[in-house]
């Protein structure tokens, strides 16, 4: 579903020859017109599911945040440079919040990490405290925080370059359109990989250093993880062998 509204609609309303059919939206509805409602439609998506779901954590309200902010950039009569850097803006946003966090020594990562956490109830609570009160786990979840900003940094100058190279046509044009298309088609899977990478590679770096700290089933993405602190922190007095 997150394709189909972030990519795949745009695309179609961005492409001057739909299916290779000759038909194009910015011809139909005019180019800036066709430009605003491709731009519009992941806005609308993102923040119905944000709604829908009524699920409210660091994420969930930078994705809305950035959803907010694409729906207005889009009203922008921008090109050149400008857009490039304007269709950078989500890698920008990114960049800025993980420092910020850094900044403020609450690594935007180990929000993520509580999260898929999830400790519900008093006793996983005390024992998440204990978790993240660990030097080894401070330490893991600001470098995964830097491996995120790595990535976004990375990502955000790969698309402007894309975008500054290729979408060269004046904005609110049939061939802006279809050059920005060019561009979403190509950067898209790019991105999806780059951001599979660093936050897979972040979530390495908290396990590894987690099953070093707390035991081999100290894996925060295991089902006996909280098993593995709660044995760490309280372990079981050994029995005396019978004479």
């Amino acid at each position: 579903m997150d394709l189909i509204f972030t990519l795949a609609i745009p695309l179609m309303l961005l492409s001057d020859n739909l299916f290779k059919t000759g038909f194009s939206f910015s011809e139909q509805w005019g180019a800036r017109t066709a430009y605003i409602v491709a731009a519009l439609i992941p806005t609308a998506y993102i923040l119905i599911d944000f709604f829908r779901t009524r699920v409210i954590n660091p994420y969930t309200i930078v994705a809305a945040s950035s959803a907010l902010l694409n729906g207005a950039l889009a009203f922008l009569k921008v090109d050149g440079w400008k857009f490039a850097l304007r269709d950078s803006y989500a890698h920008i946003v990114i960049f800025i919040i993980a420092a910020i966090s850094l900044a403020m020594n609450r690594p935007f990562f180990g929000e993520l990490m509580k999260m898929v956490l999830n400790p519900d109830n008093e006793n996983k609570k005390a024992l998440y405290q204990k978790f993240v009160a660990s030097s080894a786990i401070q330490k893991a979840v600001i470098a995964g925080t830097v491996v995120i900003m790595a990535e976004a940094l990375i990502n955000g100058v790969i698309n402007f370059i894309m975008n500054y190279n290729n979408v060269v046509a004046a904005f609110g044009t049939k061939e802006f359109n279809a050059q920005k298309a060019g561009v979403d088609a190509a950067m898209r899977p790019i991105s999806i990989v780059m951001n599979l990478i660093s936050y897979g590679l972040a979530f390495y770096i908290v396990t590894w250093n987690s099953k070093n700290e707390f035991g081999e089933k100290a894996s925060p993405m295991e089902d006996h993880f909280w098993e593995a602190l709660e044995q760490h922190h309280n372990p079981q007095p050994t029995p005396n062998s019978a004479d």
